[in-house]
């Protein structure tokens, strides 16, 4: 993309037949990549059916305008006023510009994805604090940019891989998660999804996942 290689890799398993995590992504005529990554309350049917009408509703905005603002506020109308069972969704969507090492965001209320710098190995979090999606209907969303470098990656995630437990009723927490990811951010994107996933299996020991689980990597 431009001047600078995006490599992508991505993991969704949902812990029913009908899941409520969801990701996508669009590359733009620009050159730049949104990316989308969401987790609806609950799961089955009703959650499933959320994300089918997130991910149209989606495809429509981006026809219109790419606009971090405007998104979210579409996102979160449709979430508001689209069934008559209330759900919510956690929500993050970023745009990502590689010719100008730029990335813009907003979230609300999902896990805050990490950056971990290849200049000095150091990770700090996209953190912009809001309510997720649906629990109003003219809920206003801020946005953040940061700039980034060859070599540095991006974690997003959903919190069922942090909130996974083992046979001693131990979640595997934000701190496990992140020494794997800060101790194998040299490693290509499949290579660390790779690694990400069988300490998080290996910690599980055969407890079935509890909520869907979503792991994005994405390595500049």
């Amino acid at each position: 993309i431009g001047h600078v290689d995006l490599d992508v890799f991505a993991f969704l398993s949902p812990a029913t037949e009908v899941g409520g995590d969801y990701y996508d992504y669009k590359l733009l005529d620009s050159g730049q990549l949104v990316f989308v990554v969401g987790d609806v309350s609950g799961h089955g049917i009703s959650a499933g059916t959320l994300v089918s009408m997130s991910k149209s509703c989606i495809f429509n905005q981006l026809r219109t305008s790419h606009d971090v603002v405007q998104v979210m506020s579409a996102m979160n109308e449709m979430v508001y006023g689209a069934l008559a069972e209330k759900l919510l969704m956690t929500f993050c969507y970023a745009i990502i510009d590689p010719a100008a090492g730029k990335l813009v965001y907003s979230i609300a209320g999902h896990p805050f994805p990490y950056h971990i710098h290849s200049a000095d190995g150091t990770m700090t979090e996209l953190d912009i604090s809001a309510y997720p999606l649906g629990v109003t209907p003219r809920a206003s969303y801020k946005t953040a940019e940061v700039n980034f470098s060859p070599g540095d990656t991006f974690v997003f995630y959903s919190d069922g891989i942090v909130e996974a437990m083992n046979p001693e009723n131990e979640q595997w927490g934000f701190e496990r998660f992140e020494q794997v990811v800060t101790g194998n951010a040299s490693l290509d994107a499949e290579a660390l999804s790779g690694k990400i996933l069988s300490e998080f299996d290996n910690f599980r020991r055969g407890v079935p996942q509890d909520d869907d689980v979503t792991l994005v990597v994405i390595k500049v």
